[in-house]
């Protein structure tokens, strides 16, 4: 139980993964309901820096928090790096979710990759 500018909440955490192109599973932890918001960690970290922000959002928004290639539950890489793979990375994430539109943020090379996929249009 979490309690929140004094109103008492109790959010489950869901834990899950989708296949990227080339087949490897990307991890992701949803909490929340509401409009969806996908939160990319940077390169040295993973999901959980984002678990705070969730915790206060997840009240309004459904929190996406995906784990990059490589790194906490997605750690089983079936590919070499490459930032096209962060691409499809993150589209995968984001085709998982139904509805949208979609918010999302990022931190250091998380916000790159989620920047450049939607300049690109992909989203």
């Amino acid at each position: 139980m979490t309690t929140t500018t004094g109103k008492s909440i109790q959010s489950t955490v869901v834990e899950g993964s989708v296949l990227s192109k080339d087949g490897t599973p990307i991890g992701f932890f949803r909490v929340g309901s509401g409009p969806t918001l996908v939160f990319v960690h940077g390169s040295i970290s993973d999901h959980r820096d984002w678990k705070k922000v969730a915790r206060i959002l997840s009240p309004h928004y459904t929190c996406i928090l995906m784990d990059r290639r490589g790194r906490g539950s997605s750690r089983n890489i079936t590919s070499e790096y490459s930032i096209r793979n962060e691409y499809e990375d993150i589209a995968a994430i984001l085709e998982s979710v139904p509805g949208g539109p979609f918010l999302w943020s990022g931190l250091l090379a998380g916000s790159r990759g989620a920047f450049d996929r939607a300049a690109a249009g992909a989203v």
